[in-house]
């Protein structure tokens, strides 16, 4: 078997899309049949096109070893550039095939990139989730589309009713003064033809939430904030943007609260059906939900620069593991459920009961020596979950499918627990 060079990939990668440098370094594995192979040399080509029709860069032979985190071998990267690249390597003198292209993208990587301005919600006080959105119009469906979005406070983005990404907790902890995180997504499969809406929900996070066990608020900031860029190439080459602006408007859903040390309020009877598919129900006056009110652009500050300062480098925050209950008994006050380690998420549960009932969730490390949660250690965190029916029918915490409570939830905890 010939030596073949696999798993290309860049360490500056920022899944699920764009590098995170605009010079990246560049990774790959060796695969052969045989022991003791050893990487003498390497060539690397860089292309416009997945087909190389036109290479941009070809480095001839390199003699080196190296192989994890290799220097970037052209210029820098533009923002929104595309690029493929491929590798060959020599052992003992014998040279590879080329390895199948990988792909790389580059964001925005100057303040000058962003045309979209940081709008603000709500007030310095600690209160319900807002939902934010925008509708707009497409004659067709684009060839390429690109969300690069981050948020003052954690933020859950959809577009036409469907999560855009899967990330939790976005956009993690930073240091808000000085740079602030965001993703570049492709969303190219989620729009259609005519109505469209981009739509947000917001929470305190790591911002403006409790940060930390004194109870500290507004550590960041006092007001919750979105910064959205919506990219569209459309097939005749002309090119589109949505931008969180003036246009979009605001309002309150069913998640009172979500804090990071005390855990989330939810209530069901509050939902907003629709309220990011253009669907009649999403109408300012229909039914559940509050009036849909103008959001405040922010003050024109720095903002924008510090976004182009960092894009994630590292893996989104996701769901990894699903943990079975392995132990279940009943007190004189509670229902006890044990998963049989420490861990950080949240619990899955299917609920039913007359509408207003409300189901109350405290969380624990360990047990108190009479068998009761140990809250003493969290001080002055609430660690508790309520949630309030609707009365509708068996439902799943964060909203899981009401046939079955290992579906997949149409709404995330924008908390963890």
């Amino acid at each position: 078997m010939t030596v073949v060079a696999f798993d290309l990939r860049s360490p500056d990668h920022s899944p699920p899309l764009c590098v995170s440098e605009p010079r990246p370094r560049l990774s790959w594995r060796l695969q052969a049949g045989r022991r003791d192979v050893t990487q003498s040399a390497y060539r690397i080509q860089i292309a416009s096109d997945p087909g190389f029709g036109e290479v941009a860069l070809d480095t001839g032979r390199v003699a080196s070893s190296q192989s994890p985190a290799v220097a970037w071998p052209g210029e820098s990267l533009t923002s929104r550039q595309q690029c493929w690249w491929r590798v060959m390597v020599e052992t003992a003198s014998e040279w590879s095939e080329w390895s199948p292209p990988a792909g790389l993208e580059a964001p925005l990587f100057e303040p000058a990139d962003w045309r979209a301005e940081v709008v603000l919600v709500g007030d310095a006080d600690a209160g319900p989730s807002p939902l934010l959105r925008r509708r707009f119009q497409v004659d067709s469906v684009p060839v390429r589309a690109r969300l690069h979005v981050t948020g003052l406070g954690l933020y859950r983005v959809e577009l036409n009713g469907q999560a855009v990404t899967e990330e939790l907790l976005a956009p993690g902890w930073t240091s808000y003064d000085h740079r602030l995180a965001y993703r570049t997504l492709d969303v190219t499969d989620r729009l259609r033809p005519g109505d469209n809406v981009l739509g947000a929900e917001l929470a305190d996070g790591w911002y403006r939430g409790h940060l930390t066990p004194d109870r500290m608020r507004n550590v960041y900031g006092p007001r919750l904030g979105l910064l959205a860029q919506l990219e569209l190439t459309m097939a005749d080459g002309q090119e589109l943007t949505v931008g969180t602006d003036s246009a979009w408007e605001w309002t309150t859903g069913p998640r009172r609260s979500a804090d990071l040390y005390d855990g989330e309020a939810y209530d069901c009877r509050l939902e907003v059906p629709g309220w990011s598919a253009h669907l009649p129900e999403a109408d300012p006056d229909h039914g559940k939900g509050e009036h849909w009110t103008p959001v405040e652009v922010g003050p024109a500050d720095d903002t924008r620069a510090v976004l182009a300062r960092l894009v994630p480098a590292g893996p989104p925050v996701s769901v990894v593991e699903e943990l079975p209950v392995v132990a279940r008994w009943t007190t004189s006050h509670a229902v006890m459920f044990d998963f049989g380690q420490n861990l950080v998420g949240w619990p899955r549960l299917l609920l039913d009961g007359p509408v207003g009932a409300t189901v109350t969730v405290r969380h624990a490390e360990v047990l108190a020596p009479d068998g009761s949660l140990h809250t003493a250690a969290l001080r002055s965190a609430k660690a508790t979950d309520t949630y309030v029916l609707d009365g509708a029918g068996p439902d799943g915490w964060s909203r899981a499918s009401p046939s079955t409570a290992s579906a997949t939830p149409r709404w995330p905890r924008l908390s963890p627990t």
